[in-house]
């Protein structure tokens, strides 16, 4: 017995050296006797039906295959079956949180990599009789550079925990990370180029390069637009309710919700930072009850969100990317919190910490300004504004303006 698949996917890595492949595909499946489509996970060797097309020319990651693959016919035998007809999904998502992870895993190297060749050259060039590394705008460069690496990595590294306990879903941290780690690394690589300044443009140095590569990390493994939608989608949840699949996330994101409010409360403490703070060290007490205030303050606000919009929560992604930011940072703080509680401890206090220390007050300091900026935005905002200039916009299909007629 086998399936016959038929279809066409595009941006396959790797598909041009590839001799085994994993399909995704479509299947029948009856379910309490009514039959519907859904997505079930096959494996094949290269076969007689698979056909991959040239390589294609990308902006970044030249050195990676990335081609169409064509399937006609394509026999696959029932025992190359992965996970059960109709699980496909689960395998997808479970492939996904691992490949999120790893990829925020890869972003952190790279920061780390920019870093270090912006302080080369900190060090090395003079202008106006002193090093540039001297002057104020390039520390600050340099500085944030590592506050936001040092979270980045923080994350990876407490979400890496989290799947070594065995017993945690974690895939609300691990798009949280991949999130913040490609935005960070997308920030740091342009910084490092700016610091090198004309000759981090030339192709007479790997930054320009580093640059196009880390272009792909906010498209990868899921964009970064619709990994906040999941964040903030899967975070309203009803309790014990596994995502059954983002499409249905988006779609009916409160479907047997109940009293939203218990709800809320319950599943964002538990994955953002647990019920109270009573493990970070007594050097960083004022930055644990920043945390806690703002866990009791997140909870009102997507009360009072689920509250005023009800069912129709999905539609609303200018709320959204609010919420998925408030938690991303709200993660990193948590992250940071652990990692700096613990550098106290091993090293034997604060006098003992002093960069780690500077790193977190620099950290939260920044992070609160942002969640207190998408905390006021819950309630005075321009959305209507920015929707109805893109509106209008689309109907133009162009700039709305020339210079002549203003």
């Amino acid at each position: 017995k086998h399936y016959i698949l038929n279809g066409n996917k595009l941006w396959i890595t790797n598909a041009g050296i590839a001799n085994f492949f994993t399909i995704f595909a479509k299947t029948e499946v009856e379910e309490k006797g009514v039959k519907k489509e859904k997505v079930t996970c096959f494996v094949s060797e290269m076969a007689e039906g698979i056909t991959v097309g040239p390589s294609e020319h990308k902006l970044g990651i030249r050195a990676s295959w990335t081609n169409a693959v064509h399937i006609e016919n394509l026999k696959v035998p029932v025992e190359n079956v992965i996970g059960g007809v109709g699980q496909g999904f689960k395998v997808a998502m479970g492939v996904l949180n691992h490949g999120r992870l790893g990829l925020a895993a890869g972003c952190v190297g790279s920061s780390r990599n920019c870093i270090k060749a912006s302080i080369e050259h900190a060090n090395e060039r003079v202008q106006f009789q002193k090093k540039i590394g001297e002057f104020g705008m390039v520390k600050e460069k340099i500085a944030r550079m590592v506050a936001n690496t040092y979270a980045a990595e923080a994350m990876v590294y407490m979400t890496t925990a989290l799947i070594d306990r065995k017993d945690v879903d974690y895939s609300l941290e691990s798009a949280c990370a991949k999130v913040f780690a490609s935005e960070v690394l997308w920030e740091t690589v342009d910084e490092n180029l700016q610091i090198w300044a004309g000759n981090g443009y030339m192709k007479e140095y790997p930054y320009e390069k580093w640059l196009r590569d880390a272009r792909i990390n906010r498209i990868f493994e899921g964009t970064n637009e619709i990994l906040r939608a999941f964040i903030a989608l899967s975070g309203m949840q009803g309790p014990g309710e596994e995502l059954a699949g983002l499409a249905d996330a988006i779609k009916y994101p409160l479907k047997g919700l109940g009293p939203v409010s218990d709800f809320a409360i319950r599943k964002i403490r538990q994955n953002i930072v647990g019920e109270s703070i009573t493990k970070s060290h007594p050097a960083l007490k004022k930055m644990a009850g920043m945390l806690e205030e703002y866990a009791v303050e997140f909870t009102g606000q997507v009360e009072t969100l689920l509250r005023r919009h009800g069912r129709h929560i999905h539609l609303r992604q200018f709320a959204q990317k609010r919420i998925a930011d408030i938690a991303i940072d709200m993660y990193a703080m948590a992250c940071v919190l652990s990692r700096v509680s613990r550098a106290l401890e091993e090293k034997g206090g604060p006098e003992k910490c002093e960069m780690e220390l500077a790193i977190a007050e620099s950290f939260f300091t920044k992070a609160n300004r942002r969640i207190r900026g998408n905390f006021k935005a819950m309630v005075r905002n321009d959305d209507d504004e920015m929707k109805l200039i893109a509106e209008k916009c689309y109907e133009l299909g162009q700039y709305p303006f020339d210079s002549l007629s203003g």
